[in-house]
Formats: structure tokens, sequence, C-alpha cells
């Protein structure tokens, strides 16, 4: 009888401790707030790329305005029907040297050490000489009719 009670005490202590765990990043990539929020009108013919699944854009490519943002520039994927990821174009391999990465559908790849990242749901590394346990810097992406609002 007295396990039962004790169970939901139990529950509700994890929920509690659990919320106040700092979310761990995976990166190295620094993070740097965007302020204001991007906004992207997927209707701009620079955005075409954005309308088929595993395409990704470079927003530097589609406005001067984007070639500072983030860390390093940011670009985005459409990686499964109106769901997108954004994330910042800087290699993890010698951050401090901030090299651009390159999108290539799916796929981003660094023209100086060749590194290769697959930029679905973690922006992971498939190859090359960065280091495995960082992933890409991650920005948040919301979809309201044809704008993205990428932010923090």
């Amino acid at each position: 009888m007295k396990q039962r009670n004790l169970l939901p005490i139990l529950l509700l202590l994890f929920a509690v401790f659990s919320s106040c765990i700092k979310d761990i990043e995976d990166t190295n990539v620094p993070k740097i707030i965007l302020n204001p929020s991007i906004h992207l009108d997927l209707r701009l013919p620079e955005c075409t790329p954005l309308t088929n699944i595993g395409a990704a854009v470079a927003l530097e490519d589609i406005s001067a305005y984007y070639q500072n943002a983030g860390y390093n520039g940011i670009m985005v994927i459409q990686a499964t029907p109106g769901i997108y990821y954004a994330y910042d174009q800087c290699c993890t391999y010698k951050l401090e040297e901030r090299h651009r990465l390159i999108p290539d559908g799916a796929l981003a790849e660094c023209p100086d050490c060749a590194s290769v990242f697959i930029l679905d749901i973690l922006g992971s590394r498939v190859s090359g000489p960065a280091p495995a346990e960082y992933n890409l810097r991650k920005y948040n992406v919301q979809r309201v009719g044809n704008y993205l609002t990428i932010s923090n």
C-alpha cells in the first residue's frame, strides 16, 4: 500500500528536478543572439530551393543583409514536408578560423577541411576531421504561412 502512494511523489519530484536541468549544448560554435529574429519570405525567388524536400540554402545567397547572421552565416533546409531546420554555417573544426560550410542538398561541406555534416535534426558530422562530438549550432525555426522565423 505504501508503494502505491510513493509513485506519484517520485514522479512529481522527477518532473520538478528534470525541468531544472539546463539544456546541454553539443556544439562548440558560440551562441550568437539573433536580435531581431530573421523573418524569411518563402515566396522570394531565392527561396525556391526550400520548396523541395532535402534542399538547403545559405541565407547570404538570398540577401547580403544576412551575411553576418549567426556566428558565420546561417543555412536553412526543409528536411521533411513543412519541417525546417536552420544551422550556423561555421565548421566545428578549427573553429577560430571560421570556415563557412557550403550547403548541398541535405549535406553541408567545409571547403577547407572537407568535413561533411548532415542537415537533419542534429546537424551531426558524417565525415572529415571535425570532432564528431560537436554538432552544428542549431537555431529555432517556426513557419507561419509563407514566412519562416529563425531565432535562438
